[in-house]
């Protein structure tokens, strides 16, 4: 395999050694997201929820306890990928997707590094580089570290990420090139939650670390490592020209490669009792591995439309104890955007399995509407059929085992994005999964027979009133009472509150605010360490409680400090805030940290 990626490398990586590039460049701080944009550098109240080292806001999820735990789901954030995938929800939270990966283009050096004390016990770090060694090629180096140790007993989270990429362009766009490596592991020690919730609800005990917690317990290891490489070689370019005013600008052959492996291990403590089933007790350590490679060729036009299709081959990989799963899928990608008279928008994606294992496997999406500079209605369908993910189908441990088969799951949604100038933006979801897979109360998979239906309202707005701001964000969602697939609070919303002012002739930005989260009372899921999964529970019924949280961001020239007391109505209100049965949420406690961005 790495004799497979050097020779990749040689032979995609030798044209830029070859390319000597001696003209002016234009240099701007940007920053590429799919489509350039200035670097911000603005101090942000937002900032101030980017807890997680990998994920810029917490917005509808819930910690189990600790920094950089597994979170419990509040709000819909379910999708269906007609490609392979693991299947563990872990991953899908706490490690990052390429499409989410940064790419630059930075007039001088930038270096900034950030520091956090968070939780109990617990520091993250994140520092990253970026600078263009070229005058079209520019890198990125960011490194990710979080240790904690938690409040109860194995409750330790330890996480490390390296993210490289990189960005190359020729002058006149000929050939284009941006990808880049991430590796990240995560370790957790896993308590099993209290052995006795009164403890917790009567608030009996003030060091938490004393409190006993399940004692079957272990230590789980996640670790991913993905490589993206994307090139695109321009056949037309009239980009340049600013006499043309033809239909077609670009026109280009696009090339993708993506490698992706994951693995899920648990371990045992020594001297910990083994849990019935007991399936192997000779094997104190479980693991299951995922591994992907996908090749994408395809071609694409700019102009009047931006239109482009791709067949990809993907070959899949799941392994565990004594089971070995091998996929092979090829699909199509296509997708049409377009504005017509700069107001009404176009837009449609699809990508469909042609064949293989998942053939059939389905994502459509259209929108279109109205699109102004201070009115948006734009209303839109997504059809998707899928198969579950790797591990739902066949997992076995000293503790879990299933093998299961699956029918295709169906899920059809209709939504409307409405954004009104100083008024927020609104969005209508309404979907029908047919044949969801959950998890139920014996801890296995299952696959419903009834569909579940959902239905949400959110309203996301910020507003203004000289120095004073309000942010506000509110999801009211509808299931079926008790539905198998979908468990989450009608209500769940999070504002906050702050002013923004100068002292001291303008040398010195703050920003002082409180924050204000809240959901109502629900059937929550319950977490199961050993599968690292949510599971259905028919017993408690747990939220209605708020969290209030007290911050202050300041910013001093290019250093930013950041001040927080966090869930700051632990001294009058009720022991009663859970993230999962057996996983109560941290008590008061005090973060700090500082940010400092230096430009070369």
């Amino acid at each position: 395999m790495f004799r497979y990626f050097t020779c990749l490398a040689l032979l995609f990586f030798g044209p830029l050694l070859l390319q000597a590039q001696s003209e002016d460049f234009p240099f701007r701080s940007k920053l590429w997201n799919g489509e350039w944009m200035p670097l911000d550098t603005n101090l942000n109240v937002y900032e101030v929820f980017a807890q997680e080292p990998l994920i810029d806001d917490a917005y509808g999820f819930l910690p189990l306890g600790n920094q950089g735990s597994w979170r419990q789901n509040l709000i819909s954030h379910s999708e269906l990928t007609p490609a392979t995938h693991f299947g563990n929800p872990a991953f899908d939270q706490h490690f990052r997707h390429p499409d989410r990966w940064k790419y630059f283009d930075v007039r001088a050096a930038l270096t900034e590094a950030d520091y956090r004390q968070g939780y109990e016990r617990g520091q993250k770090f994140r520092l990253f580089h970026t600078q263009n060694v070229h005058e079209r090629l520019n890198f990125f180096f960011e490194f990710n570290r979080l240790n904690s140790l938690g409040a109860y007993q194995r409750q330790q989270v330890e996480q490390s990420d390296v993210l490289l990429t990189l960005h190359y362009a020729t002058k006149e766009g000929q050939y284009a090139f941006h990808g880049g490596v991430n590796t990240g592991t995560i370790k957790m020690e896993a308590n099993g939650g209290l052995l006795d919730d009164s403890v917790f609800t009567a608030n009996s005990i003030t060091d938490r670390s004393i409190v006993p917690v399940v004692s079957l317990t272990g230590e789980q290891q996640l670790r991913n490592r993905s490589m993206l490489f994307d090139q695109s070689f321009r056949i037309i370019n009239r980009s340049q020209d600013s006499a043309y005013s033809g239909w077609l600008e670009k026109l280009q052959i696009d090339h993708r490669f993506s490698y992706l492996r994951q693995s899920y291990v648990y371990r045992d403590f020594p001297g910990t009792e083994t849990p019935p089933p007991n399936l192997q007790n000779n094997i104190t350590k479980d693991s299951t591995h995922f591994e992907r490679v996908e090749n994408s060729l395809g071609v694409s036009l700019k102009g009047a439309l931006d239109l482009g299709a791709a067949l990809w081959l993907s070959s899949s990989s799941n392994e565990g104890v004594n089971y070995r799963s091998v996929q092979n899928n090829l699909g199509l990608r296509a997708h049409m955007t377009t504005v017509v008279a700069d107001l009404f928008p176009l837009r449609l994606r699809l990508n469909y399995v042609l064949g293989g294992d998942r053939q059939g496997g389905l994502d459509l999406f259209a929108e279109t509407g109205f699109s102004g500079k201070r009115f948006r209605f734009l209303p839109y369908l997504r059809i998707t059929r899928a198969l579950p993910g790797f591990q739902w189908y066949r997992y076995t441990s000293n503790y879990k085992a299933w093998n299961r088969t699956y029918e295709m799951m169906t899920r059809s949604e209709l939504g409307l994005r409405m954004e009104l100038e100083k008024a927020g933006e609104l969005k209508l979801r309404l979907f029908r999964w047919d044949r969801p897979v959950y998890f139920d109360t014996s801890i296995s998979p299952q696959q419903a027979e009834e569909a579940s239906n959902y239905l949400s309202v959110s309203w996301n707005s910020t507003y203004r009133w000289g120095i004073l701001s309000w942010n506000n964000r509110i999801c009211w969602q509808e299931t079926a009472q008790d539905d198998l697939f979908l468990r989450l609070p009608s209500v769940y919303t999070r504002q906050s509150l702050h002013v923004q002012f100068y002292l001291f002739d303008r040398v010195l930005e703050m920003q002082p605010g409180l924050a204000f989260t809240w959901f109502s009372n629900y059937r929550m899921r319950a977490y199961d360490p050993y599968a690292n999964v949510f599971y259905n529970q028919e017993g408690q019924r747990l939220g209605d409680f708020p969290l209030l949280d007290l911050f202050l961001n300041m910013r001093l020239g290019r250093a930013e400090f950041y001040l927080e007391f966090e869930h700051l109505n632990f001294f009058f209100s009720p022991t009663d805030y859970w993230a999962a049965p057996g996983y109560p949420l941290p008590d008061y406690f005090f973060r700090a940290g500082i940010n400092w961005r230096f430009f070369n």
